[in-house]
């Protein structure tokens, strides 16, 4: 069964290739909504839904859109 990450703004993504396509034309607020000083849902639907805790821990501590395409990128 594949985990899908719900985006705030309604968007869908179904593995980190889909992520990826996603966060590059993601709004800042949307990104923001996800990520921030309180929560990492990137992170968690890494972790838990994708069960991929070497992608997880890479962008753990990533707080930018910028940052966090280049680090889903090295996988």
């Amino acid at each position: 069964m594949t985990s899908v990450f719900y985006f705030h703004n309604g968007q869908t993504a179904h593995s980190i290739e889909t992520l990826i396509k996603v966060l590059e034309t993601l709004d800042e607020e949307t990104f923001k909504y996800h990520c921030n000083k309180d929560k990492n849902d990137f992170y968690n639907w890494l972790s838990t839904g994708l069960n991929n805790a070497k992608a997880a821990e890479g962008i753990k501590a990533v707080k930018t859109k910028k940052t966090m395409l280049a680090r889903l990128k090295q996988l």
